[in-house]
């Protein structure tokens, strides 16, 4: 199983305050999000900007069972849930209002972990246009549930820079469609791997 790393030396300035102790729990562990009332538009570029990054691949994805984060969450209208207390990593991080990322309106984010790991979005948007702004390729059919973490088929994938510090082998974006969804349904985020 792959362990969270200390972030500190892939965070901006901004993400660094969103980090302090885990939040521990017996049972499945619900922080839910107080309703936003004084919300600037600063603080909410922020939570899109670290969930962009890590969607992106660039950093490794925030560890929601920290109470610092939760509660910069929570003010901001978004429920952690871990769907594993004290197991392997398995977040679901859920928006009141979704996050427009890459041309997509993200509803939510499931993070898991075991051999790797996989941040992926929710969301609705056009799937060929997000291919296109991500420069992803095709991939085949015999990779997709491997790559896609059991998360999402992943169709289409484009490998990234190696994070510094996190990885040896090149991360990947990966997008897909679930059969069964409604059309303009997207699943797409940032596969990792242990090495």
């Amino acid at each position: 199983m792959r362990l969270m790393r200390p972030l500190s030396h892939a965070m901006n300035a901004c993400s660094k305050t969103f980090f302090t102790l885990l939040l521990a729990g017996t049972a499945c562990a619900t922080v839910q999000a107080a309703p936003a009332t004084t919300t600037t538009a600063a603080a909410a570029a922020d939570i899109s900007t670290l969930f962009t990054d890590a969607l992106h691949c660039r950093i490794e994805f925030p560890d929601g069972r920290d109470e610092a984060l939760a509660q910069r969450l929570r003010a901001q209208g978004v429920t952690v849930v871990d769907r594993a207390p004290g197991e392997s990593l398995d977040l679901l991080y859920l928006f009141a209002t979704p996050l427009e990322i890459d041309g997509t309106q993200v509803s939510s984010i499931t993070v898991r972990g075991g051999s790797g790991s996989i941040v992926a979005a929710r969301a609705t948007g056009s799937l060929q246009a997000l291919v296109q702004r991500t420069k992803a390729r095709p991939q085949a059919r015999s990779r997709w549930d491997l790559e896609g973490f059991g998360e999402l088929p992943a169709q289409y994938t484009r490998a990234m820079p190696l994070r510094k510090g996190l990885d040896e082998t090149p991360p990947r974006i990966v997008i897909g469609h679930v059969a069964g969804e409604a059309p303009d349904a997207v699943r797409w985020g940032c596969r990792s791997y242990d090495d």
